[in-house]
């Protein structure tokens, strides 16, 4: 699989093909002087201008594959460091957030953040650092989409100091040992300092080769990318014109020398001792940039990536990129950004993949739904008319005359119930009365048991009141008639007793009231005497 690394700087597009294999192998990195319009970075103000520019000068540098590997370099990136104390990978991202509100002018919302813990927690505060990433989520979608619209195919947008990290952590001659390693590449300056092979401090600074080229190319009457071409395969011409030799100078020493002093502040804070110094990137394999280095008279201990990490851990130089004087040194921090496991890359891009994913599969939903209920719409009449069918089927079965008399019999049960709930109903509506049962009962048999006969006994029902005409065998069967019912607690008296004797017989007559019997509704236990 082949990929093309895209990097800017202030005046120049490189475009660096590389094969990645087990190692990635590495083609030149060729250089394309930006249009007036585009430079200082204004390149990415016209996207589709920029893309269409890409496109043109992949063809002109024969590079046939159309996937991009986009470096996003600090002039688009808010980066911090921060130190934290230990937490899990998920928490770590939400901390993360909080740190941007503090360095972002705008809404985090509208920034795709990213985050790189160093892994070395301090022994003196116990907390960990990270370095905080954050891109305009608008800036990265509209990049894919303007490379997709000329034909090419970003599949990740980093920063090159993430390539830079993760090589660092991989070196293992850094292992027991305080080493800073400076990346001099064609667009930036990179400076990672490791302590036991963990990141402790990471900065990046503006390059000086732009200004270097516009010296050569005055000094030396040749365009940008020849200019290009001279310092890379033959080195930096310093002594054909001391007044540019000067200018070079001054400028490599204040590049040098901001690096140095960064490095110096971090040993300082965090109480360490460099051992050594270690050069990599494109300016580092030009011809006599070591020996500039050593004239330097710096106090550190200087060494190339090439001479010390064995031949194994380097990345490969293809046979062009061998002729255009490039060495493994020139490619670490890219290697660094192919080499990424997932776990430790910093994309910017595979949020908004993801974020796209997750508007795919709603989409992919809502198709579906809406798939399913115009199915469901278009069955509707189906249904109904099987529906229709089937009531006429069953209509026609229930017509057959062997179904006549069950029917009739299922009719005449249901006016039935009818009936019978509306008696019921009725029933219910009835007034409540007093039930005279018992008490009638007892007075009767109280008379009963002594008297000759009952002649007369009536029950007004609105007095609540019973008058009884009867006769007894003699005056002492009347006593103890009134003696008994007077003792019966079922009745007051209305009228007191009378009694009379004619030829004997005691004819006696009494009205009695009713002591509120207890209450029933009407047809249930009835109210005959």
């Amino acid at each position: 699989m082949e990929i093309i690394l895209l990097q800017m700087s202030r005046r120049a597009l490189y475009l660096t093909g590389a094969k990645c294999r087990r190692k990635p192998v590495f083609g030149p990195p060729q250089c394309f002087e930006l249009p007036q319009a585009m430079r200082n970075g204004k390149a990415l103000d016209n996207l589709p201008a920029f893309a269409g520019f890409v496109r043109d000068c992949k063809k002109a540098a024969n590079l046939q594959t159309n996937r991009i590997l986009f470096c996003l370099e600090d002039d688009n990136v808010v980066s911090k460091e921060y130190r934290h104390l230990p937490c899990k990978k998920k928490e770590l991202l939400a901390l993360a957030g909080l740190e941007a509100e503090t360095v972002l002018q705008e809404d985090v919302g509208n920034f795709i953040l990213q985050n790189y813990e160093y892994g070395r927690l301090n022994d003196v505060t116990g907390k960990l650092t990270s370095s905080l990433f954050a891109a305009k989520s608008a800036l990265l979608k509209q990049i894919k989409k303007s490379f997709s619209k000329c034909g090419l195919r970003v599949i990740k947008i980093a920063p090159p100091v993430g390539g830079l990290l993760y090589a660092g952590r991989t070196l293992p001659e850094t292992n027991g040992q305080t080493a800073a390693v400076l990346d001099f590449d064609f667009v930036k300056t990179r400076l990672i300092l490791l302590q036991n092979g963990t990141p402790v401090f990471q900065r990046t600074f503006e390059t000086v080769f732009d200004d270097i080229l516009e010296i050569i190319m005055k000094s030396q009457s040749l365009s940008f990318e020849d200019a290009f071409l001279l310092v890379t395969s033959q080195g930096i011409p310093m002594e054909q014109n001391q007044e540019a030799e000067k200018q070079i100078s001054v400028l490599l020493e204040a590049s040098v020398s901001e690096a140095v002093r960064n490095i110096r502040m971090v040993l300082s804070s965090e109480r360490l001792e460099l051992d050594r110094l270690i050069l990599c990137g494109g300016l580092s394999a030009i011809h006599h940039f070591s020996e500039f280095f050593e004239h330097l008279g710096l106090d550190i201990p200087l060494d190339s990536m090439n001479s010390c990490c064995p031949a194994a851990k380097l990345p490969e130089v293809g046979p062009a990129a061998k002729l255009a004087g490039c060495s493994p040194a020139c490619f670490i921090t890219a290697s660094g950004l192919l080499a990424a496991k997932k776990a430790d890359e910093i994309d910017f891009l595979r949020p908004v993949k993801s974020m796209a994913g997750n508007h795919a599969a709603n989409a992919g939903v809502l198709v579906f739904m809406t798939v399913f209920a115009l199915c469901i719409m278009a069955l509707e009449p189906l249904i109904y008319h099987f529906a229709l069918e089937r009531n006429e089927q069953d209509k026609a079965v229930l017509n057959d005359l062997k179904y006549s008399e069950t029917k009739s019999l299922l009719n005449e049960q249901s006016d039935l119930s009818a009936k019978l709930q509306k008696k019921e109903n009725d029933q219910y509506l009835l007034p409540k009365k007093s039930s005279t049962r018992e008490p009638v009962r007892q007075l009767f048999s109280q008379i009963a048991a002594k008297a000759k006969s009952v002649e007369k006994c009536s029950f007004d029902s609105a007095a609540n009141t019973i008058a009884v005409t009867f006769t007894a065998k003699n005056y002492s069967d009347y006593l103890a008639i009134k003696k008994s019912v007077e003792s019966n607690g079922y009745f007051e008296i209305a009228v007191p007793f009378q009694a009379e004797m004619n030829d004997g017989i005691c004819d006696c007559s009494v009205t009695l009231r009713v002591k509120n019997p207890p209450a029933q509704s009407g047809g249930k236990d009835g109210d005959k005497p």
